[in-house]
């Protein structure tokens, strides 16, 4: 599976693209299952509060 951007969807707001310079990658989606964890992203600030 590959990503090349998320989109955010604020509950009261515009949706903002956060698109990544080269895709993400995950090989092994199934390696991620319970509280295991990759992180996609790292540079992005997220303002806080409600997201559709």
């Amino acid at each position: 599976m590959s990503f090349s951007r998320i989109d955010l969807k604020p509950a009261n707001g515009d949706i903002a693209n956060l698109t990544f310079d080269e895709p993400a990658v995950i090989d092994n989606l199934l390696a991620l299952a319970g509280n295991a964890a990759n992180p996609i992203i790292s540079n992005a600030v997220v303002p806080a509060g409600d997201y559709q």
